[in-house]
């Protein structure tokens, strides 16, 4: 698919994507997900509270374990 037909939304997944790619290859993967961890913990606290934000991300904490960290499968 060109660009050119791409929706905004996907346009704008497309530049998120590209940007953080470029910048992941500059400064290097782990100090960007801390910076990105960071913004997304205050964006949390500044929407929803300190309450509610500890829980998301306690969420998000084990939804990482789990990628990280993925239980085998069973082989059928």
């Amino acid at each position: 698919m060109s660009l050119a037909n791409m929706s905004d939304a996907q346009l704008m997944q497309a530049l998120l994507t590209m940007a953080t790619t470029t910048i992941a290859k500059e400064v290097g993967a782990e100090r960007l997900a801390i910076i990105m961890i960071g913004a997304a913990c205050q964006l949390a606290i500044d929407v929803e509270g300190p309450a509610k934000a500890a829980t998301m991300l306690r969420e998000a904490a084990e939804h990482a374990r789990q990628i990280a960290h993925p239980k085998p499968r069973a082989v059928t």
